[in-house]
């Protein structure tokens, strides 16, 4: 059964129990009471509840670190945080958390490959401290509606890859400073790419593409001729001659038994890219977690503050990719490799291997 279909199937039966959707490098827990989302977890930082505030413009970077020790400290839920210090009102939470319980759901729907589970039963009482549900049938329907979105914006714009012109006077009037179409507006003026701005906003992809859909209509929002075909990624090179799902499986095995995770890692990655099954993806899992402990011991341990070597005016003309630029444009001399990543809606390993190639370039140093 695909998941869309498993969660119309459980909107109509009005199921309550926990529906946990996985690959992997991603994980979502999704808690249903009587066919509504009630609360829902994931591992992709860009579906933590500040991401969506910080999109929302409630709270800044800084605000989301002081309040995020505050959570370590007292365990409670981040949302009360910002409400009882005053900093967001209590209806933004709300509908950040609408949002949120949304995409937990709506974000893995496009998935090629992963596994779904729902354990009937009691439903948890909700860590965030309010009363917010999403019905499961709104999440189907909203579904249907994007897949005909997407089309339309696709037609548009092909790829994050390209850079926008922005046509002020197409615009009704001047954003209201501070917003997020004021920031939009400064970004694409900045030439940043598309998936630069879902990185800066700290926003969802459907989300970012739909507002720029409207102002593409307005006349106010169109594509720059792309430079070039392609953009270099973050993707490991390949490794050696392994031929067979099998013999690069046992590659990886080989080079995680000797201690050299990272390429255990990347070969652990391919293995389960051209056979996905439960083996090749508990390696992956276990040699992706002790890369990530190896570069945190490397990058993070000690509080380890990173500077950039290189001017910022270079930085900005290097092919990099999205998460490198965003990840250079944190650097301040003053933040910590940890905070910068924990703010980031970035994985924590690709952060962290982005961090790593920074070194190994010279364009970074830590002390």
């Amino acid at each position: 059964m695909p998941l869309r279909d498993l969660v119309a199937y459980l909107g109509n039966r009005k199921a309550t129990g926990t529906l946990l959707v996985e690959r992997p490098d991603e994980r979502h827990q999704v808690v249903i009471r009587e066919g509504a989302v009630i609360q829902a977890g994931s591992n992709a930082p860009r579906e933590y509840l500040a991401q969506f505030l910080m999109n929302m413009g409630m709270i800044t970077e800084d605000e989301y670190t002081e309040a995020f020790q505050q959570q370590l400290a007292t365990k409670v839920a981040l949302g009360k945080i910002l409400v009882d210090s005053g900093k967001v009102p209590e209806d933004a939470v709300r509908n950040a958390l609408s949002l949120k319980f949304r995409e937990a759901l709506l974000g893995c729907f496009d998935w090629m490959e992963g596994r779904f589970t729902f354990t009937p039963g009691d439903a948890a009482t909700p860590v965030h401290g309010l009363d917010v549900s999403v019905s499961l049938l709104d999440v189907h329907r909203e579904a249907d509606l994007r897949q005909t979105a997407w089309r339309a914006i696709r037609e548009v714009f092909p790829t994050g890859r390209v850079r926008l012109r922005i046509d002020r006077e197409q615009l009704a009037g001047p954003p209201e400073p501070g917003s997020l179409d004021d920031r939009l507006y400064a970004l694409i003026e900045e030439g940043a790419t598309i998936d630069d701005l879902v990185l800066g906003l700290h926003s969802t992809d459907f989300f970012l593409y739909q507002r720029l859909f409207a102002l593409h209509r307005l006349g106010a929002v169109s594509v720059l001729p792309t430079e070039s075909p392609t953009v270099p990624t973050a993707v490991p090179e390949v490794l050696g001659s392994e031929q067979g799902p099998d013999e690069i499986l046992r590659a990886a095995q080989a080079y995680y038994a000797s201690g050299n995770v990272g390429d255990a890692a990347a070969l652990a990655r391919r293995a389960y890219e051209v056979s996905p099954s439960a083996q090749t993806a508990n390696f992956l899992r276990q040699a992706e977690a002790a890369l990530a402990d190896q570069l945190k011991a490397e990058l993070v341990h000690g509080g380890k503050v990173p500077r950039l070597k290189v001017s910022p005016g270079l930085v900005r003309q290097m092919p990099l990719s999205a998460p490198e630029r965003y990840l250079l444009s944190r650097i301040d001399g003053q933040r910590t490799v940890e905070a910068i990543i924990q703010v980031s809606p970035i994985h924590e390993l690709d952060a962290l291997r982005c961090f790593k190639g920074f070194v190994d370039q010279g364009l970074i140093d830590l002390r």
